[in-house]
């Protein structure tokens, strides 16, 4: 549903869009696919399933409109811009509820290594949704690899130091209002 809502607004501001989810029928995912490869649409509006299959050199943009599940799932997903080595860009849109909806997910599968080890990768892939770090430093650490900051490419290391302001007086200040109100305010 979100896939197609997206292409349609897409559609709506003349950007040429379109669905591709595994719901869709074979035929129309089929048409999708050859409607890109053919620079026939702009943009494809995709769930992670696209991705597995695409092997189009040319792409410049790769969004994510949620957070991925893990470090792996991003770097996989991103490396779908830019194949043919000219300059690509990635964009990552997240908030606290998509950490919120992973960690429901997780919880729903029985009690496991399993369950352990993807808590450990969502808390690393929420970590590096919000550092000020260099991007490509901590994936390269991710994978074990050892790189400098790269100083011009990610939005970290282009943006420079940001100020830090310290609000916990202030969240405390909400919480306690929160409470006095009985949790049932507004």
């Amino acid at each position: 549903k979100v896939a197609e809502s997206l292409a349609l607004y897409l559609s709506t501001k003349h950007i040429v869009a379109r669905a591709y989810h595994a719901s869709l029928e074979t035929t129309e995912k089929n048409e999708t696919y050859r409607s890109l490869l053919n620079d026939e649409i702009q943009v494809v509006v995709a769930t992670i399933a696209f991705g597995m299959g695409i092997d189009k050199s040319n792409s410049r943009f790769v969004v994510h409109m949620s957070l991925p599940k893990t470090i792996e799932n991003y770097y996989q997903e991103i490396g779908r811009a830019g194949r043919d080595g000219l300059p690509s860009s990635t964009l990552l849109l997240f908030s606290a509820s998509d950490i919120v909806e992973h960690k429901r997910r997780i919880s729903e599968q029985p009690a496991s290594e399993y369950q352990k080890v993807a808590y450990e990768k969502l808390e690393k892939i929420a970590k590096f949704s919000s550092s000020q770090l260099c991007r490509h430093q901590q994936v390269a650490t991710y994978f074990d690899d050892a790189i400098s900051p790269c100083l011009t490419r990610c939005d970290n290391c282009v943006d420079g130091e940001k100020e830090s302001i310290d609000i916990s007086h202030e969240a405390l200040k909400l919480l306690s209002s929160v409470y006095r109100t009985g949790q049932r305010f507004g």
